[in-house]
C-alpha cells in the first residue's frame, strides 16, 4: 500500500515493528524496519537489589525513568517509612557509604 503521508495509530502499550518501504519514480527502492516501544504512562524502573560494597559490581543504584522529561530527586524509604537515602542527581547512578 502506497501512502505519501502515513499516520500511525497505536492501540496499546507494547513493542511494535513496522516495515517501511520507499521508492523513487525512477524505480530505486529501499526498505527498513522501525521499532516503536509504547508506554502507557510514565514508569520508574528501580532494581530490587544492589551491592554498594565498592567491588565494582552493581555498586550504583540506577533508576530508569521512562516517559519523564525531568527527574529531580530520588528518595528511598525502608519498610517503616523512614527515609534512608536521598539523591538529587538520580540519572547518574547513586551509591552510598556503608
Amino acid at each position: 500500500m502506497a501512502v505519501s503521508n502515513p499516520v500511525l495509530s497505536i492501540p496499546d502499550t507494547g513493542l511494535y515493528v513496522y516495515i517501511l518501504t520507499a521508492s523513487t519514480p525512477e524505480g530505486c527502492y529501499s526498505k527498513d524496519s522501525l521499532n516503536i516501544k509504547v508506554y502507557k504512562g510514565p514508569e520508574m524502573y528501580v532494581p530490587t537489589a544492589f551491592t554498594p560494597n565498592h567491588d565494582g559490581k552493581n555498586d550504583l543504584l540506577k533508576v530508569i525513568a521512562v516517559g519523564l522529561k525531568e527527574f529531580h530527586y530520588f528518595m528511598l524509604y525502608n519498610r517503616y517509612g523512614q527515609l534512608v537515602f536521598r539523591d538529587h542527581q538520580p540519572r547518574q547512578g547513586m551509591g552510598w557509604t556503608i
